[in-house]
This record gives C-alpha cells, structure tokens and sequence, in this order.
C-alpha cells in the first residue's frame, strides 16, 4: 500500500510540476505542414466508422507532432481506456529497463528466480526455459495455463506447473501467463511491482501523470493485461519506441534493445500459404511483445483493436481504441486510406479540407440507436418492480422517467443498490461500480470495494410497451468483459419482463412483478 502511494506521488508531482507549462502535452501542427493530407485522414474516418467495428478514439503523430485527434463521445480525452494486451509492451519495456540496470539477462533460467514454486519433477524443457523465451512467446507450452482472480492459488505454481511439451524457442504460441511471469521476475529483481517501476524508469519522463494496472491475487502487477491509458499516453509511448529509446534528448533505454524488441525474434506459423501471410498484420512475425506489420510497422497491440502502430518508414504513429469484431478491418483501412496520404514532403495548406477534417474530429459520436416509428409522448413515468429469483440475484428495480425526459433505473442487485441515468436521442454519463448488471453475482470481487467506471446512457421506447435502455461502458476497470449492454423492459400490466444482453454475447431473462405504479 505505501509503496503504490508512494507511485502514485511521483506521478501527481510530475503532473504537478507540468501544470501551467503545457508541457505534458505532445505538441500539434496541421497535417499538411507535415506532409499528410488532410482529405486522406477524411477518408479514412468515413470509412471507419463504416467498417462495423466500432471506434472510441484516435490519434496520429507525424514528426512528433499531433496532427490529428478524436474521440467519438461520449469517450473522451480524459479517460483511461483498457489497453488490453497493449500492456504487454509495457512489461517488456520494464524488462529492458531491468536489464540495461544489469538486474537480470534475457538468456537466464526462469526456474532460477522461483525456486520456491517449483514442481516436484522438473522437465528438461522447463528447465532450458529462458526469459527470452518467455518475451517471445516461445515458451513451448500447447495450451495456456488457466488462472483464476477469484483463487488464492499462486499463477506462478500454476504456471511452472504446467507441461512444457516442446522446445523453448522453437515455436510460438500466444500466452498472456508468459507475460505475467515477466512482471514477477521484474518484482524479484527489482524489489516492486512492475507497475511501480515504470513509475520510476518511465512514466514521469513521458509526462504520463495518470494510469493503474491490475494485479494478481499475488500482489503482482498481471503484465499481459489489465493497464488503463489515455490515447495521448499511448501516443507518448508510441513515439518514444519510434525515437528507439530516447525522448528530449535523454536515452532513456538502449536503442539496441528497442531494436531488438521490434525486430522479428519468431515467425508465427512459418508453415502458413504466402497469399495468406501477405494479407495478415498477425502473420509478419513477433519481437518482444510487439507484432510486426505490414509495411515495415509494428504496434502494441490489444484485444478488440487496440493499436499503437508505429510506421518507422513514415516517421509516424497511429494510436487507435476501438471495440473490434474484426480488427484487421481496421489496419487494412490505414493501409488504404492513410498511408498513401503520407508524403516525404510538406504538402500545401488546403483550407477547405483543413477546417472540414477540425469539424469533423470535433463532432465524432457513436450512433445512438436507430428512433422507430413510435415515440412515446412526454409523462412522467414510476413504476417499481419486486423481480422474481433468478441466478444474477436482482431482487427489485424502478423505472423513473422525469419531465425533463431523462430515465433512472435503480436497481438492486445482491443487495446493493445501483442508480443508471439515460437521456432520449443524447448520451448522459455516470459513474457505477456495477460490472454488468446481466451478470451473475460471482463475476463481482469484492463488489462494494470495486472501483468506480463511467458510463453512459441513452434509451428510446421501440413501441408504447417496450422501453430500451443503452449502457456505454467508456471508463471501466472491466471492460475487458463488458463494454456496452441493452436493458429491454417489455411493460405487461403488472407485470415486466426485464432482457439484459451485452456485446460479448452474455443474455439472461427474469421477470418482476409491480409494487407501485405512478403515471
């Protein structure tokens, strides 16, 4: 506990010591000034938006400088946004911090930092296993090892516990656990977590005041997952990666190491058709902890679409958040749309495309769902509902709709009580320490000390019974579970029938019975 307060302090007096100076701002120029087109970033965002997935914000650095930003509301500059596995980079970056303090060396035995925690029988694979290994995802395990945040049992057993079948070095396989292991060697040479040492080695230089990273029931930052970032954040590291180590004028780890990171180490599926390979930004290789790309790139790369691409070639970095069913959709549009807008070259100002590409960073929101036909006249609404048992432990909810037109949902669930504000045809935001209100109680740790996530809210009746309720979930700790859920409330006398479904294919069913009616 001192020690993340400690953490925490240094962050806030960085940040502190910056206010007033825009000096933890990255600066900004105009796109064409620094040779990229203005109508190619247009593009790009008409067909973003058009591509299905869906996006919550971007940023692209040319030079080092912003030259364009946005956030499709109601995200915003502000907020932390999961990073998912872009995490994964920062561990590997706190690896080469660690060794360029000669704390450890990328070809030491794994088994050599927990001799405690070993199996009782040690394979001749686990124990050739070697950190460089683990960065490369190389392990030479066939399946991941499961761990638990709800059990007490240590996920490093769990981990050296687990058959290394094949090899390490010899063949890839994608294992989040590889990561976790990184962040707790990191934590035995270092003596803190891993969050807690790129406070010291990292954060402050890059002017990143404000970030938190989940832990393990160990006390031990997960690595592989759980780090929350602003888009500018990403976009500080992004360029750091691109300026190989160095930021104003300070080398702040060895170029060769970022060299290295970045460098395919390991080829994916070396077995896989060219045609196939040629197309696929997961096919062109593996560093450490970062995926080369297409064209040269190569990104910090998160689950649903979360990218800091960095293009060397073009001097630039792309820093995308989104929520993708398809994120390769969304690289092949850089492909098409914004790397033929980037020239050697400054470009002449376009006025006209310069002021439509502000409007149009300025305006961004996701689609509010579609109105029907019917609209259900302006009244003041109270209904109040005892809900019959169900798994997920929701014993009552009230539906209040003011005259302002703006709807509350209370709802009891477990019993706790949670408040959800939504505004017709807009989006009202608010705060919950709810992770899902579809899901089953033990989804929740400690739910009355969970952290708080914004939110926001939108609803429109789809006929003069149905009423439908629309939860963003834009700043959560969770979202790696939950980003957006539908709260549908079927109105039949007395009585309702409450749906609740969310965008990772959760759906459950109950029905409630009226205490009280107002209308």
């Amino acid at each position: 506990m001192i020690k993340t307060y400690i953490c925490s302090l240094i962050l806030w007096c960085c940040a502190a010591s910056l206010k007033g100076q825009n000096a933890g701002q990255l600066p900004r120029s105009t796109p064409e000034t620094e040779g990229v087109s203005s109508t190619a970033i247009i593009s790009f965002l008409d067909a973003f938006e058009k591509s299905g997935n869906e996006p919550h914000s971007i940023m692209l650095l040319r030079h080092g400088k912003v030259i364009a930003e946005g956030w499709w509301k109601p995200y915003g500059p502000w907020q932390l946004h999961n990073m998912y596995s872009v995490s994964k980079s920062f561990t590997a970056t706190a690896v080469g911090f660690a060794e360029a303090d000669g704390l450890l060396g990328l070809d030491d035995k794994v088994i050599s930092y927990f001799p405690s925690d070993l199996p009782d029988t040690l394979s001749d694979n686990l124990k050739a296993l070697r950190i460089r290994d683990l960065l490369t995802m190389s392990v030479g395990m066939d399946s991941q090892p499961a761990v638990d945040d709800n059990k007490s049992d240590s996920w490093v057993k769990i981990f050296l516990a687990h058959p290394v079948i094949y090899k390490s070095g010899s063949r890839f396989l994608y294992n989040p656990m590889a990561t976790y292991m990184l962040s707790a060697i990191v934590q035995q040479v270092t003596g803190v977590t891993t969050y807690e040492y790129l406070c010291k080695k990292l954060f402050p230089f890059l002017n990143i005041a404000d970030v938190d990273w989940t832990t393990s029931p160990q006390k031990i930052t997960s690595g592989g997952w759980g780090l929350r970032l602003r888009t500018e954040d990403m976009a500080r590291f992004g360029q750091f990666y691109l300026q190989k180590g160095c930021w104003e004028n300070r080398q702040l780890l060895p170029a060769a190491w970022m060299q290295q990171a970045t460098s395919v180490q390991i080829i994916q599926h070396p077995d896989l058709q060219p045609a196939s390979r040629d197309s696929s930004d997961w096919e062109q290789g593996y560093g450490y902890q970062f995926w080369k790309g297409l064209h040269n790139s190569y990104r910090a790369d998160g689950a649903w679409g979360q990218f800091i691409l960095i293009m060397p070639d073009q001097d630039a970095v792309l820093v995308i958040t989104e929520e993708a069913s398809d994120p390769q959709r969304t690289l092949n549009l850089v492909w098409k749309y914004l790397l033929p807008g980037m020239k050697m070259q400054k470009l002449s100002e376009n006025h006209y495309a310069g002021k439509r590409l502000k409007r149009r960073l300025a305006s961004l929101t996701l689609p509010l769902p579609e109105q029907p036909l019917f609209s259900q006249k302006a009244a003041v609404i109270r209904h109040a509902y005892s809900i019959q048992d169900n798994d997920i432990k929701i014993s009552n909810i009230a539906v209040n709709i003011d005259k302002k037109g703006h709807c509350l949902l209370s709802v009891r669930k477990d019993g706790i009580d949670f408040d959800f504000r939504f505004a017709a045809g807009s989006w009202l935001c608010g705060v919950t320490k709810v992770r899902g209100i579809g899901h089953p109680a033990w989804f929740y740790t400690k739910l009355k000390e969970a952290p708080a996530s914004n939110i926001a809210g939108t609803y429109y009746w789809e006929d003069e019974r149905t009423l439908k309720l629309v939860l963003q979930y834009t700043q959560s700790l969770f979202n790696e579970f939950i980003n957006k859920e539908t709260i549908t409330l079927h109105f039949k006398g007395k009585n309702v029938i409450m749906e609740l479904d969310d965008n990772r294919g959760w759906k459950v069913k109950c029905t409630g019975s009226n205490i009280n009616t107002a209308r």
